[in-house]
């Protein structure tokens, strides 16, 4: 087991349960199956209780079983995550869905519709960040990283004895900038599409945005620009983040 995994996360600025025909997913679906077909060969939908896993049948039902395993959280919004696991013990899925996209939990603009790829042994470590830049080019989410567990808790997570994300607010920066990122339609709007040209080789298009890749080159922070991330200890420093 990688005890520093690497994960590969992607969030959405729109709901993936009102997604029409639940395309998002079935791209996502895709993807996982042509990245990781022996993972993919029998996937169950994972619960603490035997009794409440379930094989999920072909990766093409994601859509329907992500809907029917969430709930209603409230008469007009259907939120939760469906956790997959499977074949071989290299992978982590976790599907999040909230019908309201950009409901805010404590003032803060979490964006909880979203996919998460975690490398549970460093053999599946190219699968996951394979799947990350397919799903990038493929289904448009707005935000996205690869990172190792160590440094996600060390950027994003507070240092007290409360376990907080402290450096979760879209409504006011991006969590960091971690090993590899992907910026959105709207980042690229808010940062602008020259800024991400003049990276050169550490960044390229995906989609309708751009991965940049941050290993080796200490100055990307501040070739973005350090006002559209959060950075643990200035607080209170002026931010820029999209117009939600």
């Amino acid at each position: 087991m990688n005890t520093d995994r690497l994960t590969a996360e992607v969030v959405f600025d729109r709901s993936l349960v009102e997604d029409p025909g639940g395309a998002t997913l079935v791209r996502v679906a895709r993807v996982l199956a042509e990245t990781a077909p022996a993972w993919a060969s029998e996937v169950v939908v994972w619960s603490p209780e035997p009794g409440e896993r379930s094989p999920l049948g072909p990766l093409a039902a994601l859509p329907d079983v992500v809907r029917d395993r969430t709930r209603w959280a409230t008469e007009d919004r259907h939120s939760g995550n469906v956790e997959l696991r499977g074949a071989t013990g290299d992978l982590n899925v976790v599907v999040s869905v909230n019908s309201s996209p950009l409901a805010r939990v404590g003032g803060r603009l979490l964006l909880n519709n979203g996919v998460t790829v975690a490398a549970l042994r460093e053999e599946a470590a190219g699968a996951a960040r394979a799947a990350f830049e397919r799903i990038c080019d493929e289904a448009r989410p707005v935000w996205g990283a690869v990172y190792r567990a160590s440094v996600y808790r060390a950027q994003v997570m507070a240092d007290g004895p409360v376990l907080r994300a402290v450096g979760r607010d879209f409504s006011r920066f991006l969590p960091g900038l971690f090993e590899v990122n992907y910026f959105g339609a709207k980042y690229v709007e808010l940062i602008g599409e020259a800024t991400f040209e003049r990276l050169g080789t550490a960044a390229r298009k995906a989609g309708d945005g751009w991965i940049v890749e941050a290993t080796g080159a200490a100055d990307l922070l501040s070739r973005i620009g350090t006002e559209y991330f959060f950075l643990k200890g200035t607080e209170g420093r002026a931010t820029r983040a999209p117009d939600w």
